[in-house]
């Protein structure tokens, strides 16, 4: 979730704590994601963990539409809290789901496959969000992000009942 913080603090928030703004937004995001290392760690089992992923999926996607509809630093620091907390779940849930479902000869290669995927993708979407930010404005693009990933949400969710079992495998990871 590549969103230019530093333009969203400055130019959307009309916040003129320049540095200062960013680092509320990304400590936000930080204090989101700590929140859920702490719950993720008390769950103590992988069941239920792909509903967990899938509830987190819509909440980032609907922390990516509010977001485009505030215009203060504070209520921003609040919904980015949400969407660390969301995407920090989506990050490990979905490396715990695929330790669990894979052999345990191949969760090296996969996990690795998924880290190259994890690190690239955000960055070449950066460049496609940034390119697109520069035509339409930071706000529509983050808005219409946000309704694709509700989009995609929604049509995985059908799908949901089916992964589960797969996901879910009992193998334990080695």
């Amino acid at each position: 979730y590549e969103i230019p913080k530093r333009d969203w603090s400055s130019d959307v928030c009309s916040s003129d704590l320049g540095a200062h703004g960013l680092s509320m937004m990304m400590s936000a995001v930080g204090v989101g994601a700590l929140l859920q290392a702490a719950l993720l760690a008390r769950r103590g089992g992988i069941e239920g963990m792909t509903a967990y992923v899938f509830r987190s999926i819509l909440i980032f996607a609907v922390g990516l539409v509010a977001l485009t509809q505030v215009t203060s630093i504070w209520p921003a620091v609040i919904v980015m809290g949400f969407i660390g907390y969301s995407g920090s779940v989506i990050r490990v849930g979905c490396m715990t789901l695929l330790q669990y479902s894979v052999e345990p000869e191949m969760r090296g290669r996969v996990a690795s496959f998924f880290t190259v995927v994890y690190f690239a993708g955000p960055a070449l979407g950066a460049l496609l969000i940034g390119k697109l930010s520069d035509l339409f404005g930071i706000q529509p693009v983050v808005l219409a992000a946000g309704v694709m990933t509700a989009a995609i949400w929604a049509f995985a969710r059908y799908r949901q009942g089916g992964m589960a079992p797969a996901l879910e495998a009992t193998t334990k990871p080695a």
